[in-house]
């Protein structure tokens, strides 16, 4: 898989040589930039972001999709499980080890389904952090968290459409400060829109 240069320079040494090796094994995944403009969630300060995070895309036999929340989000607010990739942390181990943490669940089958690169105003033109998407189906048990410190309230079962539908409640959330987030709700909300936005793009039936 060729990573466009503008793309690569900004991922770290050993995801750079990762994704051809995972885009073989599970599928190419669609590669897109998106601008932020001014977000502090994503580029917190004068730091660059973290080396990326992955996105779990549970599919389960009914073909609806895991979202969940946790204890400190605004009311009514669920979305697709996230984590992030620790330094010096390969992609695939970090969704091993999140979708354990998170969900209690392991690997059954994958699709890499996107790479989302984040551009800010304070980053400049390189992107500032990645999401790497994964679409994990056959993921049939009951989730249960495994680390308490992930404070995950509630798991959900939704249809793939409604991803539009959480992407604009995200997108909406009101600009007041998140301290458990180290950054304003309104800048996490945007943040974590675009993915959502682009799993319903790739797999709803429109």
């Amino acid at each position: 898989m060729l990573i466009p240069t503008n793309i690569a320079t900004a991922l770290t040494d050993t995801h750079r040589r990762e994704i051809p090796i995972l885009a073989e094994r599970y599928g190419t995944p669609r590669v897109e930039v998106v601008d932020l403009g001014t977000n502090r969630f994503a580029h917190p300060g004068d730091q660059r972001g973290r080396p990326g995070e992955v996105c779990m895309v549970i599919r389960r036999p009914s073909q609806r999709v895991l979202v969940f929340r946790k204890t400190f989000y605004p009311a009514g607010i669920y979305r697709l499980p996230t984590g992030g990739i620790r330094d010096d942390e390969s992609i695939w181990a970090a969704l091993e080890r999140e979708l354990y943490e998170e969900t209690g669940l392991g690997i059954v089958r994958v699709r890499f389904l996107s790479i989302v690169a984040y551009r800010t105003t304070a980053g400049g033109a390189d992107p500032v952090t990645f999401t790497h998407t994964f679409l994990l189906d056959g993921a049939a048990g009951m989730p249960v968290p495994v680390d308490p410190d992930e404070r995950v309230e509630e798991f959900r079962d939704v249809d793939v459409n409604d991803l539009a539908s959480i992407a604009d409640q995200l997108d909406r959330l009101t600009p007041r400060r998140a301290p458990d987030l180290e950054s304003d709700w309104d800048d996490w909300g945007r943040f974590r829109a675009v993915i959502h936005r682009a799993v319903w793009e790739q797999l709803s039936s429109r």
